[in-house]
């Protein structure tokens, strides 16, 4: 594994200079000046190569000889070692994907062009000619976050009528899965974009949702990104599914081929040194967006799993929820699950006799987000604000949705 191929000047330097830090701290605890115990050596060797596998090795051999009889210290520093070249590791994943995303961006943002100009699937593929394999592609690597160190990737029910191993093309966003696991507490964005010159940019946006939650779960603890081979998954199609989402071949669990883990105070505080994360903090105001986004997604998609087998238990859930963190918007998330509900049980196939099941499932999804967006506005600023003259009109049954937009 090397760091050149992968890697651009100023990442490499970095990661060579938290080296050298690294080597210089050992040095200072053992009262070395020149290196002269280290022989000349590990600390010029591991400088100069660019092998991961090779500093690893090195390095883990250096601190073993040199504190042999010290166990705590070996033991400290062998654990500082692993995350420096998790790190690394982790930086080289996502110079790979910065890569294919210079070619790929560009493509998605033609597609999302013509699904708003109202093009359908066929017609869209039509107008990309040879890219239109996008919405079949599978990437030659996934990545599968966890809290946990997992062996075996075990699947989980999905939105897809099925149980699937989820995992994305971006190490970034399986972590943020991992880390922000309720969009309603906290809701992580990824604005990547393509520049002038053809590099890759990317901001990095975290929401609270919930007061004084970022403090609890940006913490000093590990998160494991699982590399997964990609001929195990497929692109799933529809309203349900991110763009940037793949499920697992027939549901099969899946057996990683290589793990790399993240301590997740550390990884903020890089993106933070970088410039490339934003926190909007908690504030009363998004409290309407917050429950909208709950309902017409998180629920709606819910009651397709055997999560909302019993309804009424499924319904209880999101009751205390809401009750505890959004009490104001309880008796309106009530009203509007109701009109959820009516909406999935619907069999528009009846009008629609030519419409596929899948496609019936994306039209419902469609137009419960749509509705659910009716009661949003966007004002000057394109800050996105309630309506609350239509909440109090649904309220009172007054309410007359134009249709889906």
């Amino acid at each position: 594994m090397s760091i050149d191929s992968a890697y651009e000047q100023q990442s490499t330097y970095d990661f060579k200079q938290d080296l050298l830090s690294f080597i210089k701290k050992i040095c200072k605890e053992k009262g070395i000046e020149e290196d002269a115990r280290m022989g000349t050596s590990t600390s010029y060797f591991c400088l100069e190569t660019n092998d991961i596998k090779v500093i690893d090795k090195q390095l883990t051999k250096m601190i073993k000889r040199l504190f042999k009889n010290n166990t705590a210290t070996r033991n400290s520093y062998l654990l500082e070692l692993k995350h420096l070249i998790y790190n690394i590791r982790f930086r080289i994943e996502m110079s790979k994907y910065e890569r294919r995303m210079r070619i790929i961006l560009p493509i998605e943002e033609q597609v999302n062009k013509l699904r708003k100009s109202g093009k359908r699937i066929k017609e869209i593929k039509e107008e990309l000619g040879d890219n239109s394999d996008i919405f079949e592609y599978v990437p030659r690597i996934l990545y599968h976050g966890s809290p946990d160190n997992l062996d075996i990737i075990h699947s989980n029910e999905s939105a897809q009528k099925g149980s699937y191993v989820y995992a994305t093309d971006n190490p970034v966003l399986s972590l943020f899965f991992a880390i922000f696991r309720n969009p309603s507490i906290v809701k992580a964005n990824i604005k990547e974009t393509i520049d002038e010159f053809g590099n890759y940019k990317v901001i990095y946006q975290i929401d609270e949702r919930v007061e004084g939650v970022l403090e609890k779960i940006i913490t000093d603890r590990v998160i494991t990104i699982h590399i997964c081979d990609g001929k195990q998954f497929f692109k799933p199609q529809g309203v349900a599914y991110i763009d940037r989402e793949w499920i697992s071949k027939d549901g099969h669990d899946i057996v990683p081929i290589d793990r790399i883990h993240i301590n997740i105070k550390q990884f903020f505080d890089s993106l933070e040194k970088r410039g490339l994360v934003e926190y909007s903090r908690y504030d009363h105001s998004k409290d309407w967006e917050t429950v909208l986004d709950m309902i017409s997604r998180n629920y709606s998609f819910g009651l397709g799993t055997t999560r909302a087998k019993d309804l009424e238990a499924f319904d209880s859930k999101y009751d205390e929820f809401i009750n505890k963190y959004f009490p104001e918007q309880l008796a309106f998330s009530k009203k509007l699950r109701a009109i959820v509900k009516e909406v999935m049980a619907k069999d528009y196939k009846q009008d629609n006799p030519e419409m596929s099941i899948d496609e019936e499932d994306n039209y419902k999804l469609r137009y419960i987000i749509s509705f659910a967006n009716s009661f949003l506005s966007t004002i000057d600023d394109n800050t996105i604000c309630v309506d609350m003259h239509k909440i109090t009109d649904f309220l009172n049954s007054n309410y007359v949705f134009q249709g889906e937009s």
